[in-house]
């Protein structure tokens, strides 16, 4: 499974009122790299990947059952530190907040991220499936250098070879 192409596709097919620009650093200060071209693109990429190989041991010999990957991937816009969060400086500008510009929008997104994982994968003409067991995420802003407001995902995705 080709992580980074994955990720293509998903920043490819995200359609949700945001344009995206797939970033596949490989660690998270790389991440300081990217840029996300203009004020409507947000970033997605992996900045940690691991995985591991699940074998099924018997008098019969050693099979490989699925591979593991545990992904961390961040989603998140460029924005500024001296934009409120939400109403706790001025109650009229909340549709100016980091809430409303960015980290919500993002969210709504990125809940389709599982389901695109599995059409990125299955409809590649590669063997095998794969099944997302795992999506957690959580809120960060200000994120590195860029000063990112977006979402750190923790993704786990089974990849079971054919037979």
């Amino acid at each position: 499974m080709n992580i980074a192409h994955i990720i293509n596709d998903i920043a490819n097919n995200l359609d949700c009122g945001l344009c995206w620009k797939p970033f596949f650093g490989g660690r998270e200060d790389y991440l300081n790299l990217a840029k996300s071209d203009g004020e409507c693109c947000a970033i997605i990429g992996a900045i940690d990947v691991r995985s591991k190989h699940i074998f099924t041991n018997s008098v019969a010999g050693s099979f490989k059952n699925y591979s593991e990957y545990n992904l961390k991937l961040f989603a998140g816009h460029e924005s500024r530190i001296d934009i409120q969060f939400y109403n706790e400086v001025d109650p009229d500008k909340i549709d100016e907040s980091k809430w409303e510009k960015y980290i919500f929008p993002i969210k709504c997104c990125i809940d389709e991220v599982p389901k695109l994982f599995c059409v990125a994968h299955n409809c590649s003409g590669v063997l095998g499936s794969v099944e997302v067991t795992k999506f957690d995420y959580r809120m960060i802003l200000n994120f590195l250098d860029n000063n990112y407001d977006g979402w750190e995902i923790d993704i786990t995705i089974r990849h079971y070879d054919r037979s």
